[in-house]
């Protein structure tokens, strides 16, 4: 009895607002960010856009609910209402770098894993429609193939696979 007035304290504390994920920008609800500071404190800069996504796939891929497996695995169910999804872009990267052009997207990275970790990711390619599949090789480097397109038809898409 001579803790009972610590319950509605207990309690309070568990529904208090989560603390902060480093790096994560969060609005509130409600809100529209009308822009984001960068760079993240303690991320980059990097040499080559590379290393940067070598680096941003396991930063993006560990943060709390970023994988929720494939849709065979048993406990997907589970997982998919609890996902969120998190957004990250390289900015001020040179459109040419060592005498080539260098396609601008939008990635998705995946993981095969719940884990997290990083087994590569997708791009979009607005200038071709191209949908690119990059996974890591052992040498450090990112090895794509192309395996399908974006076709547009009076605003709508279709994705048509290779």
């Amino acid at each position: 009895m001579r803790y009972l007035h610590l319950i509605p304290i207990l309690l309070s504390l568990g529904c208090s607002d989560p603390k902060p994920l480093h790096g994560v920008v969060e609005p509130k609800a409600g809100e529209t960010l009308k822009r984001i500071l960068g760079p993240m404190p303690g991320f980059g800069s990097f040499d080559t856009y590379s290393d940067a996504l070598l680096a941003a796939c396991p930063l993006i891929l560990n943060q709390p609910n970023a994988v929720a497996g494939k849709p065979s695995d048993p406990n997907f169910r589970l997982y998919w209402p609890k996902s969120r999804e998190y957004c990250a872009w390289i900015y001020r990267t040179p459109i040419e770098a060592n005498g080539r052009k260098i396609p601008l997207g939008i990635v998705a990275f995946f993981s095969n894993s719940l884990e997290g970790t990083c087994d590569g990711f997708h791009q979009y390619i607005p200038a071709t429609n191209e949908l690119l599949k990059w996974t890591p090789e052992s040498t450090g480097r990112w090895r794509s193939e192309v395996v399908g397109e974006v076709v547009w038809n009076d605003g709508n898409y279709e994705i048509k696979r290779r």
